[in-house]
């Protein structure tokens, strides 16, 4: 029954505890179908913990708490933002691939059907035909040609896209262990202080033994 007690109310280092791991972890950035294998890894981590479940309070403990989830909300707004992008940066990739697709099978067709007009058309031996016929021609292969040039001008652009939400991610990868970095070296300063605090308590009270 005490043991029920205890992990039924949390203290202060266990709430601290616990968001440090997350914020370690991050198991809400797993992909789909991996999140309860993140979270319970996770919980077997708090479990070996030998100081988890320790009963500790005080005004110190909850300004770290609120710093960690501070963090913590930072970092999942960030995994949310880079999905959003790659989800957006794909339907866009195939709407200009469907595109291409589609005004490549309309040049086709067209002059699909001009050479089934030619074949058909009884006054092909008109005279003014072939020059009629090389005009038409032309334009096709300018629209052609102009189609191509867009291709690959909206593939450079996308290639361009790409490495510029990679090394946008990296830098954000960047800031976020640096702020981990420091939220770490804060909660040691905060934990170095307390210690301290707790020792000239100690020798007050003994003092006036």
């Amino acid at each position: 029954m005490a043991h029920t007690d205890k992990r039924r109310n949390w203290s202060q280092e266990d709430d601290l505890t616990l968001l440090k791991q997350v914020a370690a972890d991050t198991p809400f950035a797993a992909e789909k179908g991996q999140l309860r294998k993140a979270w319970q890894g996770l919980a077997e981590t708090l479990m070996s913990c030998e100081n988890f479940g320790r009963v500790v309070d005080g005004k110190k403990e909850e300004k770290e708490k609120h710093m960690l989830l501070d963090d913590i909300i930072t970092l999942l707004d960030d995994v949310k933002t880079e999905q959003q992008k790659t989800e957006a940066q794909k339907r866009s990739q195939d709407q200009d691939d469907k595109d291409k697709i589609e005004q490549g099978g309309l040049i086709v067709r067209e002059m699909a059907m001009k050479t089934m007009k030619r074949k058909c058309d009884p006054e092909g031996d008109d005279p003014k035909r072939p020059a009629l016929e090389n005009r038409r021609n032309s334009l096709a292969a300018v629209i052609l040609a102009e189609s191509e040039r867009d291709a690959v001008a909206r593939e450079k652009q996308l290639a361009f896209e790409r490495e510029k939400f990679e090394s946008e991610f990296q830098q954000r990868q960047l800031d976020r262990e640096d702020r981990k970095a420091e939220c770490e070296h804060q909660l040691v300063l905060a934990y170095i202080e307390s210690v301290k605090m707790t020792n000239i308590i100690k020798v007050l009270l003994d003092s006036k033994k």
